[in-house]
């Protein structure tokens, strides 16, 4: 099973400061849930561009701070869209939200251990 977060790429990307840390944790999460209503919503009308549209620039996003998993997921999810497989995208909408839980308890957990800067 892929690692839900790389924290060296997360403190690669703040070098080390907590605050931004936390500051990035916080807009990840909300980021990735909106993109993830938008792929459930173009998957809805079956807009398969406008999928992968928004599965990669999810992907790109999450993986830039660490959220590997999630990522991942996200890079799955453009290949279905992108081969029209409607059946694997709509596979997939249920393990995102598993996937958003663990990274919200990954990055709960990282936090706690911060010392602010």
């Amino acid at each position: 099973m892929t690692a839900v977060i790389d924290k060296e790429q997360l403190f690669d990307v703040t070098a080390g400061d907590s605050d931004l840390i936390r500051e990035i944790a916080d807009a990840v999460m909300v980021d990735t849930a909106a993109q993830i209503a938008l792929l459930a919503k173009a998957l809805a009308v079956s807009d398969f561009k406008r999928c992968a549209a928004v599965a990669h620039s999810a992907k790109g996003a999450c993986g830039n701070v660490g959220a590997v998993a999630i990522a991942e997921l996200f890079r799955s999810a453009e290949l279905s869209a992108l081969n029209g497989d409607a059946s694997a995208c709509i596979v997939m909408l249920p393990q995102f939200s598993i996937e958003l839980d663990r990274l919200r308890i990954a990055l709960d957990e990282l936090s706690s251990t911060l010392t602010p800067a």
